[in-house]
């Protein structure tokens, strides 16, 4: 064998354990990597787990969830609810003005406290559509005061005064088909009312007839 030949087999003999060392060692870093990418993951796997397991179960008697339940109850509406009757609310009742003569929507007053006296009306009931008038003169010094009583949510009830001619115009309107008893009542002097009984039915037209 020739010199040359014989450093060129040393120099590949070199060469060739010089690349399967490298090999081995970027093998070997592999695996490594690997492994602990395996341990990391675990250890994820595992806190992830306690910490599912620590919480806290909802339990449904607490007082959130009672709290919940009892709001949601509330706000639910019966479905076989009767209507309410309405009713104008409580307010002074206003000056007759000159140069106002137009029908104003009235609004009850609360009662004289001294003692009161009652009347038989001499008042008229009329059917105007579907809803039933009631009308009675009177007047008080401040002007006009009335109220009623009854109903039991089949009629909604409502009164107009018209200052010019001193007139009360209730307005028995239905509300849910039956037949209700209520009364009228109305001021015609400062210590005077006058109660007016009244039975109407109401069809399922919600149309209102008199019946007593």
């Amino acid at each position: 064998m020739r010199d040359d030949d014989y450093y060129r087999s040393k120099a590949e003999e070199r060469r060739y354990r010089r690349e399967r060392s490298r090999k081995k060692y970027i093998v070997a870093n592999v695996l490594i990597a690997v492994i602990i990418l395996a341990v990391v993951v675990g250890a994820v796997i595992l806190v992830v787990s306690l910490v599912n397991n620590n919480k806290p179960t909802a339990d449904p008697t607490t007082a959130a969830v009672v709290a919940t339940e009892q709001t949601q109850q509330a706000t639910q509406v019966p479905v076989t609810a009767a209507p309410v009757p309405t009713k104008s609310p409580a307010s002074q009742p206003a000056q007759n003005d000159d140069n106002d003569n137009d029908d104003q929507q009235q609004q009850q007053t609360e009662a004289p406290k001294q003692d009161v006296t009652t009347t038989t009306s001499s008042g008229t009931a009329t059917s105007e559509g579907s809803i039933l008038h009631y009308y009675a003169t009177g007047k008080t010094t401040e002007g006009y005061n009335w109220d009623y009583s009854g109903g039991g949510g089949v009629v909604s009830i409502n009164c107009i005064y018209d200052f010019s001619k001193e007139q009360y115009d209730f307005t028995i309107q239905g509300a849910y088909p039956g037949t209700a008893s209520f009364t009228l009542i109305y001021w015609v002097g400062d210590n005077q009312t006058v109660e007016v009984p009244m039975t109407v039915s109401v069809g399922n037209d919600l149309s209102v007839t008199q019946i007593g």
